[in-house]
């Protein structure tokens, strides 16, 4: 079965009723790190959640990119609304297999920082459908992913 979700703009980021932000710095450049975010072979190795990434849409990628991640149990249709290479990427969930929440957005910011690191700002942002939602448990997922990110992207660069 496939759940929908509510569209979103980039202003969900700021209006949503439960945000998720995680920051760290990682040495290598928003250039290294962007690139991985386009490479759906690379998310699997950093995300220990994600199974496979399939792009929906056809490159060059931008607003309105779609794509399919398929976790351990959920299969999730993500629309872009914010591309920007090197610096910004956005995306909604607009349906899954699985009704996680009544809305669901996540978005990762790119700062150089200038001095051959980058600072990634990972927000995920969420309007529940039920008050069952452990909080906790996405935190520490999406925490362990930020971490992830950092111990990947260094050793590959």
């Amino acid at each position: 079965m496939n759940y929908p979700y509510e569209a979103v703009s980039i202003d969900f980021f700021d209006t949503a009723p439960v945000k998720f932000i995680n920051k760290v710095e990682i040495n290598c450049s928003p250039e290294s790190i962007f690139n991985v975010f386009e490479d759906g072979s690379a998310w699997p190795k950093w995300y220990s959640e994600i199974k496979e990434v399939n792009w929906t849409s056809p490159t060059p990628f931008g607003v309105g990119t779609t794509r399919t991640i398929l976790f351990n149990t959920t299969t999730i249709n993500e629309k872009f609304i914010c591309w920007e290479p090197a610096k910004r990427c956005s995306f909604y969930f607009e349906s899954a297999s699985a009704p996680l929440a009544a809305a669901f957005a996540e978005d990762y910011q790119l700062i150089d920082n200038g001095n051959g690191t980058t600072t990634f700002i990972y927000t995920v942002a969420l309007r529940s459908a039920t008050e069952l939602m452990d909080e906790d448990v996405f935190s520490q997922v999406f925490e362990k992913a930020t971490t992830s990110l950092k111990v990947y992207m260094e050793s590959i660069s």
